[in-house]
């Protein structure tokens, strides 16, 4: 039986499958689309569990438990799979078709391309959704897929940077099919993941100083806009990159020079463009911290993703 009402019937009755689920991020989402009454959703994961409490809403129960207790048996189901096998990712868009009739929505928080192929390939094989669209791509990019972050930061923005222009390729190349291919990219949020990085309270003011609003925020203001961005009010939307979340300012490529004995206002030289405004002196840990402990976590999970 149901314990709480839905917010919305935004997502009524849409099909969808969403890698990450058990913690952070794609836990949120699942929550947030659930709410709204999108219905089956298929939660995977490489367990069920979800990984840390901090930041996490009812931590000792799974996703798709909590989704099922909330909003009636049946909402939700897990399917255990690993986001970098391509039949693992098959698996978990046949359940969905096989629960919900169809796939209406696929959000990818891990292994972007493959879980796109497996999306695109099964909604050209469905009749359109009534709405007269065939389906919706909701990828996980970053913030550092559209700046850079240094240092050491080169391959994660390079990761990031390829799911925001394979969200524009998609789109351009099947707009034509209706299909809707977007990206979330979000700036530091507090989930488990992050806990490492929040604790260091050094590390935690000097991105909360590079912040339009001076905090983290919350996986579930990211999850509000997947909602947004796999609904029907964001039926003219594809190919958009969108920075859901206060993101640091990484437009001034100076932001962490650590060297304190340049003084802040002596003229860099930067390729063929001389920069003479003023240098933000951060934490020296904050680069380093960060960009090691995320090296840290790819090796322990094979990659790295936001939330």
């Amino acid at each position: 039986m149901a314990t709480q009402p839905l917010l919305s019937t935004r997502l009524a009755s849409r099909s969808t499958v969403i890698t990450g689920a058990s913690s952070g991020l794609g836990r949120a989402i699942a929550l947030a689309f659930a709410a709204n009454g999108a219905c089956p959703i298929i939660c995977t994961d490489l367990r069920s569990d979800p990984r840390g409490e901090w930041g996490v809403d009812e931590p000792g129960v799974p996703t798709h438990d909590l989704i099922n207790r909330r909003y009636g048996e049946g909402k939700a189901a897990f399917v255990q799979g690993d986001a970098t096998v391509g039949a693992d990712v098959e698996r978990a868009v046949k359940k969905a078709v096989e629960l919900g009739g169809r796939l209406d929505v696929k959000v990818n928080s891990r292994s972007v391309f493959l879980g796109c192929k497996y999306a695109i390939a099964q909604f050209l094989s469905q009749p359109p959704h009534a709405s007269g669209h065939r389906g919706w791509i909701v990828n996980t990019a970053s913030m550092v897929g559209l700046v850079g972050l240094k240092p050491t930061a080169a391959a994660y923005c390079a990761s990031k940077g390829a799911v925001v222009l394979l969200t524009k390729q998609i789109a351009v190349e099947y707009g034509i099919d209706k299909i809707h291919c977007n990206a979330l990219c979000p700036g530091y949020l507090r989930t488990p993941m992050t806990a490492p990085i929040y604790d260091d309270e050094k590390t935690r003011k000097g991105i909360n100083a590079m912040t339009p609003w001076g905090e983290w925020g919350s996986a579930d203001d990211v999850a509000k806009c997947a909602v947004f961005l796999a609904s029907d009010d964001a039926a003219y939307v594809t190919g958009v990159s969108s920075s859901s979340t206060s993101s640091v300012n990484s437009s001034n490529p100076w932001l962490f020079a650590r060297n304190p004995s340049r003084k802040s206002r002596d003229p860099y030289v930067s390729g063929q463009v001389q920069y003479t405004g003023p240098t933000v002196l951060l934490p020296d840990c904050v680069g380093i911290y960060v960009n090691s402990w995320m090296l840290e976590e790819a090796n322990r999970v094979g990659e790295v993703h936001d939330g």
